[in-house]
């Protein structure tokens, strides 16, 4: 009859082993005794290591004192000031290397050099070169009569534009208006003139017909979506609640979402096996991987336990356990009674003492 029995693992107590083979005192098997034990062991080694080491200590004392050698003769070296530059020296202590300004057209930032725009050098500069080159920056470098002028066709301004068009714009207004004025044509004057629409009705007589009745008569048109029809859609989006009865649903799409949390299978059976299955799987490499069979993961009844199935065909209601699926329980003492699921090869782990058990 299953019981639980305590694991032993690396850093458990020794008292939590029954001493029935008296190793305890025994040398044996590699099994260490005491602390004596322990010293008598590892002395010997321990001498030859501790020399080793003084070995190494001497070689790592000759490598420090040429490194300090080589430091010196870093220090030395200088960092010189090129053009343009100031400051420098030898690398003994930190060196700042300052920017030389002949005059103060620019301006040495923390992080960045740019030109002094407010400073005289700069806005006197700037006003010679544009001088030099013939460029207009502003108007009053313009003669006073030139935008006064109407010759050559220069605009002056928009009192100007609103003189010159302004009577163009009446004339052809008033042209506009005596042409509209002369257009009358009686109704009746109008050839081939369209029946005259007295009513029309769109309507839906029926699941997948639309109806038009024009003028008394009706027209019926069949959409394709009566009950016996099989529509198909590039995408149907559906607010409510959507039952599909039969046989087989199918959803053949490359990927499924599933918004709900919790999914429920065998919702019109109270008991039986019921789980999933993986098709295509074939663990065992004997070629029965074939459509609509594969491995499967399920709830045995009335063993209940979870378990691994392989060869298990889409029609299949039920299958049998080749290996069940780990189970680990936890708690703050030592279980006392079998488990919930699982049954056999259940584990258990007593968190306040960290112990082990196994129901075997």
């Amino acid at each position: 009859m299953a019981s639980w029995k305590k694991v032993i693992v690396s850093g458990s107590a020794i008292s939590a082993l029954n001493n029935d083979a008296n190793y305890l005192t025994s040398t044996a098997q590699s099994i260490v005794s005491s602390s004596t034990q322990l010293a008598a062991d590892i002395s010997g080694s321990g001498n030859v290591r501790f020399e080793a080491l003084n070995t190494e200590t001497g070689s790592l004392s000759t490598r420090i004192e040429s490194l300090n050698t080589q430091t010196g003769s870093i220090l030395g070296t200088q960092v010189i000031a090129g053009t343009g530059l100031t400051g420098g020296g030898t690398l003994a202590a930190n060196r700042t290397l300052n920017v030389a300004s002949a005059n103060n057209g620019i301006v040495a930032n923390a992080d960045n050099i740019e030109l002094a725009t407010a400073s005289s050098t700069f806005t006197d500069g700037v006003k010679a070169k544009l001088s030099a080159e013939g460029v207009i920056s502003s108007s009053a470098q313009i003669e006073g009569d030139f935008l006064n002028t109407l010759g050559d066709d220069v605009l002056s301004g928009s009192a100007q534009i609103a003189a010159d068009i302004s009577g163009s714009f009446v004339s052809a207004s008033n042209a506009l208006g005596s042409r509209i004025d002369s257009i009358s044509t009686d109704f009746d004057d109008i050839t081939n003139k369209p029946t005259l629409i007295s009513a029309s009705v769109l309507s839906s007589p029926s699941q997948g017909t639309a109806r038009l009745a024009i003028n008394g008569v009706n027209t019926d048109v069949d959409l394709g979506l009566q009950a016996g029809d099989s529509p198909q859609f590039t995408n149907l989006t559906v607010s409510g609640d959507l039952t599909v009865t039969g046989n087989t649903f199918e959803a053949q799409v490359t990927n499924l979402n599933v918004e709900d949390r919790m999914i429920l299978l065998n919702s019109g059976s109270t008991g039986g096996d019921v789980g999933i299955i993986f098709g295509g799987s074939d663990p065992s490499g004997d070629g029965t991987n074939n459509a609509n069979t594969g491995s499967g993961i399920f709830w045995d009844s009335p063993s209940n336990v979870f378990g691994f199935a392989q060869d298990v065909k889409q029609s299949a209601v039920s299958a049998s356990v080749e290996s069940k699926i780990g189970n680990i329980e936890t708690s703050n003492s030592n279980p006392s009674s079998a488990p919930t699921f699982q049954g056999t090869g259940t584990t258990h782990v007593n968190e306040s003492d960290e112990s082990i058990w196994i129901f075997s």
